[in-house]
């Protein structure tokens, strides 16, 4: 048996409460506590595993996933996908995230074709554009300043290397007073004349610092032109007075003089007729050289398929005839049957400005007229026995009015314009004329074709 005692106060006086239990009862007892305990444990672990199994599948996991979305877009993964789950209350969040995403990827795209455009824009300048710090240091440049001062390396350039000495004082002028400048700078050049250019500096403000831009434009090509255009202007002046002088010399005295002899008013006459005819060449050889640079320029000159071996031969037929008046012998060793595009009446007139200027300076009894295949070029090559041409002057020899024997030259009526006008008829077929030579050996010019 168990017994159990317990004191009582009561109203009265004091009460003792005795209570008694078979021990049989009380094993029963606690055996029913016992199998509540564990049910109830059970059943507690049992909902703890499926809140537990809830969270993860629905809580747990999709914040994983959406933790690493956010780390892809953070590493620079602007097309990571945002799982956004169907229902419970990571959905509100994962949404929010992939419509922030979005947006981010929206202004990214938006900033970066904004980039590109103001790249684009700064690559298609033929202006030089520099951004400098006050160290001189360049911040960003486009393409034509990394071509004027070879910069290999973003970032890695300082005006100080430019070796325009007068540059950086200008410069550090404009970071303290704020004012711009402009002001022509020279380049000297290892090889070929120095570059002028023609610089402007803008100070740009910032909140902390300041940067200054540069803008550079080559002036070189223009002032190259302007001294051409003086210098043709000089020449052509030079050659037109002599013919001129003679023909107003010869009609003044044709004028004055009432009763010349017809041997001299013959003279004067001849005379006139011929220096109108050397006139007149070199206005047609002036027309003929600006409309091939005419045509240069614009591209536009329509060209047609045509047998390059034909046309040789007609150039040397047409000056066959002065060939023999000059006792010269005029040959074809090898003429190959060759089809290009291009201008029959100009490479025409190119082969016979060659054979031309063979005939009347070279002094060779013997002219070797080729046309031959090298690779995708067509080749075609005058080649004389003559005197032969120095090599100071075969630098030159295709300038305007350039000559080896300036007096010689007028005397036979060359206007100097020649092999100026075959080197342009090349250039307009996209080839180039070329001299080689040795003094006393003879010399021999060449027109590459390319064929297609």
């Amino acid at each position: 048996m168990v017994y159990h005692a317990l004191r009582l106060q009561g109203g009265h006086g004091e009460y003792i409460l005795r209570s008694a239990l078979s021990t049989d009862q009380a094993s029963v007892l606690i055996n029913m506590a016992k199998r509540s305990i564990c049910g109830a444990l059970l059943l507690g672990g049992a909902l703890v595993f499926l809140l537990t199994v809830y969270i993860i599948l629905r809580i747990r996991k999709p914040l994983l996933d959406l933790q690493q979305s956010i780390a892809q877009i953070a590493e620079g993964n602007l097309n990571a996908v945002i799982p956004v789950p169907s229902g419970g209350i990571v959905r509100d969040l994962a949404g929010g995230v992939s419509d922030m995403a979005d947006q981010l990827r929206s202004h990214l795209q938006s900033m970066t074709l904004e980039r590109n455009e103001r790249q684009t824009i700064l690559n298609a300048m033929t202006e030089a554009v520099i951004l400098l710090r006050p160290d001189g240091n360049a911040t960003r440049y486009n393409q034509s300043a990394a071509q004027l001062f070879h910069i290999v390396r973003q970032g890695e350039f300082n005006i100080s290397r430019s070796g325009i000495d007068e540059l950086l004082p200008a410069i550090q002028k404009t970071f303290e007073s704020g004012k711009p400048f402009e002001n022509e700078f020279t380049i000297p050049q290892i090889e070929g004349t120095p570059r002028t250019l023609l610089i402007r500096g803008v100070l740009l403000p910032k909140h902390k610092d300041s940067t200054i831009m540069l803008t550079l434009t080559d002036l070189t090509n223009l002032k190259r032109l302007e001294s051409f255009r003086s210098d043709f202007v000089a020449n052509v002046s030079h050659e037109i007075k002599t013919p001129l002088t003679c023909i107003i010399g010869a009609a003044e005295t044709i004028q004055e003089e009432k009763n010349l002899p017809p041997e001299q008013f013959k003279k004067l006459i001849d005379m006139i007729y011929q220096q109108s005819n050397r006139l007149n060449a070199l206005v047609q050889d002036i027309l003929s050289l600006s409309s091939l640079e005419r045509n240069i320029a614009d591209q536009q000159k329509e060209f047609t398929r045509l047998a390059l071996d034909a046309i040789v031969t007609n150039a040397v037929k047409l000056q066959e005839e002065n060939a023999k008046q000059q006792h010269i012998e005029l040959r074809i060793p090898q003429c190959d049957p060759i089809e290009i595009m291009g201008d029959c009446q100009l490479l025409e007139q190119a082969v016979s400005n060659l054979l031309v200027n063979a005939i009347r300076y070279s002094g060779s009894p013997r002219i070797d007229v080729l046309l031959v295949r090298q690779g995708q070029n067509a080749v075609i090559a005058v080649q004389d026995y003559g005197i032969g041409i120095a090599r100071e002057h075969q630098a030159r020899i295709f300038e305007r009015f350039y000559r080896v024997h300036k007096e010689r030259s007028r005397a036979l009526g060359g206007t100097g314009l020649g092999l100026s006008i075959v080197k342009h008829i090349a250039a307009l077929h996209r080839g180039t004329a070329e001299v080689s030579s040795e003094p006393g050996c003879g010399c021999i010019f060449r027109i590459i074709l390319p064929i297609e």
